[in-house]
């Protein structure tokens, strides 16, 4: 039902999917709530979710960053909060980062640039990179139960281990994780080996959105796109003004920057591990 409410986009629909965000407890509603409020353009939208902000945690927070990155509107008033401290830039995940930083315009530019930096070029190539981190993890033993949440925060709203996480990109249950360089060829240089079916698409619909996720549904009236909150948009081919390949995988550069050489070693522990460990 709430699903459907999104997917038809009836004027006045978006008052009801407000009323679930606001005053559900239930994680999927708000979430699908979320997930429909994307059909609509309406300003108070965006002012409402970001009012909303500090109650979106967990599943719910790549399904509210897809909603407010989706339309330049609402990515606007969203860096508006960032900059007045009314919501955090902490955490922000990074395919968010990344559509945020596709729109044109000084403001957004400069605001993009201040609060998640330049996105520039790395200081290192991938072979570099992937021989510096290869010598750290290899060989040192690191703890799987303070990498899990390390996975949970970097790579969780995108892939699943261990029945956990989303479904953006591959499960990595059965993935060849005890080979360290082929997995770390593919978090370092995710563009190196892209899996069929997973390459990025970007798609600009005739009311102003935004989307980036791949095509898991190809039919002659519709398409259907996995975002990458990992929820499955239905759109209408009529509605479909642009789609756009990206040449590269959905997954962003950069995934590992930041951890430390002990949280490096947590978190291939954690995804080399044969079972999962349930305490983070």
């Amino acid at each position: 039902m709430i699903r459907t409410l999104g997917e038809l986009g009836r004027e006045g629909s978006e008052d009801i999917l407000l009323g679930v965000v606001q005053g559900e407890s239930d994680v999927m509603l708000r979430r699908a709530a979320l997930t429909g409020l994307q059909a609509f353009s309406s300003p108070r939208i965006g002012k409402e979710i970001l009012k909303q902000w500090d109650t979106l945690a967990g599943d719910l927070r790549p399904a509210g960053e897809a909603l407010l990155a989706g339309r330049r509107s609402f990515s606007v008033e969203w860096l508006e909060a960032i900059e007045a401290g009314h919501v955090k830039a902490e955490a922000t995940s990074l395919e968010a980062i990344a559509l945020l930083r596709s729109y044109q315009g000084k403001r957004i530019t400069a605001l993009v640039r201040k609060h998640f930096g330049e996105g520039a070029a790395p200081l290192r190539s991938a072979r570099e990179e992937v021989a510096r981190i290869r010598q750290i993890v290899d060989g040192v033993v690191g703890s799987p139960y303070r990498g899990r949440p390390i996975f949970k925060q970097r790579c969780a709203s995108c892939h699943i281990l261990f029945h956990e996480g989303g479904k953006l990109g591959p499960d990595l249950t059965a993935y060849q994780r005890d080979d360290l360089e082929t997995m770390l060829t593919s978090i370092v240089d995710p563009g190196a080996t892209i899996r069929e079916g997973f390459e990025g698409v970007q798609v600009s619909t005739a009311d102003q959105r935004l989307l980036v996720g791949f095509v898991v549904d190809n039919g002659p009236r519709t398409m259907t796109l996995r975002g990458f909150d990992g929820s499955e948009i239905a759109l209408a081919r009529k509605f479909v003004k642009e789609t756009k390949s990206l040449g590269r995988s959905l997954m962003p550069d950069g995934i590992l920057d930041g951890l430390s050489d002990q949280e490096l070693r947590d978190l291939f522990a954690y995804l080399r591990s044969s079972q999962p460990f349930l305490k983070d």
